[in-house]
């Protein structure tokens, strides 16, 4: 409030400069807790392409691969899509655009999330993480590139799963490179013996 009320007061008088308030924050997790997590380097990293995209659909990658970002697993645990998406709706910031509804294409909200859950997927297979459970699209689409390696969503019932075999905690990171139609997961942990 007082920063606001600084800017507020500098635009009226017409000064250049306003004076701010800051409050340091701490991290919810130090470099110390890190480093004993186990996150200590790359260990998977996978990319799937979406340039041509309309923009709705862009929209809808870069929203629900936001929700990823800084997202634990830890050893052993289960990494759930659906558990971390949640509600594909117009009220979570997600647009209409064409989705693959059973056999057909049609308009409706969130077109574009199979895209994140298929990168994911695609990450977690390359980096030989069990794969509890995974859908295929009802026909294949050029923005999943080869056939069989896509992973449809549905929030609440059609999910996404993998587990990480690791005695480490995973990380997980999304690049969304909206400009180039390319959106990369990465995952940090430490390096099993595969």
């Amino acid at each position: 409030a007082a920063s606001v009320a600084a800017v507020r007061d500098a635009l009226l008088t017409g000064a250049t400069e306003a004076q701010l308030a800051v409050t340091a924050v701490a991290p919810e997790v130090d470099m110390n807790r890190i480093a004993e997590m186990g996150i200590r380097e790359l260990v998977a990293s996978g990319s799937t392409y979406f340039a041509g995209s309309s923009a709705s659909r862009v929209r809808n990658v870069e929203v629900a691969a936001e929700q990823f970002d800084g997202v634990v697993i830890p050893p052993n645990g289960i990494f759930s899509f659906n558990d971390i998406v949640r509600d594909v709706s117009s009220a979570n910031g997600f647009e209409d655009s064409l989705v693959i509804w059973g056999d057909r294409t049609a308009v409706g909200v969130g077109g574009g999330v199979c895209q994140v859950s298929t990168t994911v997927f695609r990450t977690a297979y390359e980096g030989g993480f069990p794969i509890v459970q995974r859908y295929n699209h009802g026909y294949v689409v050029d923005w999943y590139g080869e056939p069989g390696m896509d992973a449809t969503i549905y929030t609440p019932t059609v999910d996404f799963q993998f587990r990480n075999d690791t005695d480490a905690y995973l990380l997980i990171e999304p690049v969304v490179d909206s400009a180039n139609g390319v959106i990369t997961f990465n995952f940090y942990g430490t390096a099993p013996d595969r």
